[in-house]
Order: structure tokens, then C-alpha cells, then sequence
């Protein structure tokens, strides 16, 4: 709890001082984890299964908070996945440079049109996890996982985001 308040403290002072010295519309302000809670060491990642390290939405679903006045609606919530992999290109947007020449391979998209409503549909049809011997891959609101090399489970995100119904049996072409 302790360090919960110093890191909230500590990022109203970052926000504050860009509103005081007149900076918060031209600074995109970035918040997020890398990974879920550590349920061993007492955090609670609520209805999600699973924890840090494990390929279900326990340990993989994160906020991801985002601030930029003027630029991207406040209070906005947006469904879609998204990934860290998206900050870059982003970034570069947000800096003028969303035409500079990025490698081919280098995975993200600019997520302002997405947020912004001017791109409706998802920015990633498709993602992708590994660590370890945990993999998975989601595609839309599906999700195929292994998990230390058991059997392949596969959810359906949209009806189930607690992963408690395995539909690996019922669509086996999946």
C-alpha cells in the first residue's frame, strides 16, 4: 500500500508540474505494467485467472493509462487489446514523425486514430504471447494457450474473460 501511494504521489506531481508549467498538451503521458499481479505475494487480480508469468488474463491484462489533453478524449475506456509494442510508433506520432521510416519488423501501430475514433476497428486482430514454456496467441476475442506445456486451452474472451470455460474440445478447427 505504502508504495502503491508513493508511486500515485509521485506521478500527480509529473502530471501537476506538466499542467503548471502550461506542457500537459504537448506531452502524451504513458502508464503501464509489464506483466499482472503476483497473487503468491497477496495482489488480487480480481475475476481474471491466473498471475504474473502465466499466459492467462491474470497475467497478462494490464492498465495501460494514457493522458494527452486536447489530443485524446479524457475518461475515454477502450476495449481493444493493445500492446506496449504500440508505444513506439505512438510516440513518434505524437513527436511529428509518423512518417519516418520505421523497420519492416518492427511490430506496433500509432494508436491515436484508434483512440481517437477514427479507425473503429481493432488495432491488432491478432496477438501474441511467449515466456518461457507458457505461449499464446489471440485472435479477436478468442484466445489459444498452453500453459507449462499442457494441453492447448482455448476461451472465448468476449463471453468468458475469466477463463473458466475451455473451448478446446468444442472447436477443435480453432
Amino acid at each position: 500500500a505504502a508504495m502503491t501511494m508513493s508511486l500515485d504521489e509521485a506521478v500527480g506531481t509529473v502530471l501537476d508540474t506538466l499542467d503548471r508549467m502550461d506542457l500537459a498538451n504537448e506531452t502524451l503521458v504513458v502508464f503501464v505494467n509489464d506483466n499482472g499481479g503476483q497473487t503468491l505475494s497477496g495482489m488480487d487480480n480480481g475475476d481474471l485467472r491466473g498471475r504474473k508469468g502465466q499466459p492467462y488474463e491474470g497475467g497478462i491484462r494490464v492498465p495501460f493509462v494514457a493522458r494527452w489533453p486536447g489530443h485524446w478524449p479524457a475518461g475515454l475506456v477502450y476495449d481493444f487489446p493493445v500492446s506496449t509494442l504500440d508505444l513506439l510508433p505512438t510516440a513518434l506520432a505524437a513527436a511529428g514523425e509518423a512518417n519516418m521510416p520505421l523497420p519492416a519488423a518492427l511490430p506496433g501501430v500509432d494508436l491515436t486514430p484508434h483512440v481517437r475514433g477514427l479507425l473503429p476497428s481493432r488495432p491488432h486482430e491478432t496477438l501474441f504471447w511467449a515466456r518461457k514454456e507458457n505461449t499464446c496467441v489471440r485472435e479477436g476475442d478468442w484466445k489459444l494457450l498452453r500453459y507449462e506445456n499442457g494441453p492447448l486451452e482455448l476461451y472465448n474472451l468476449a463471453d468468458d474473460p475469466g477463463e473458466t470455460t475451455d473451448h478446446a474440445a468444442d472447436y477443435p478447427e480453432r
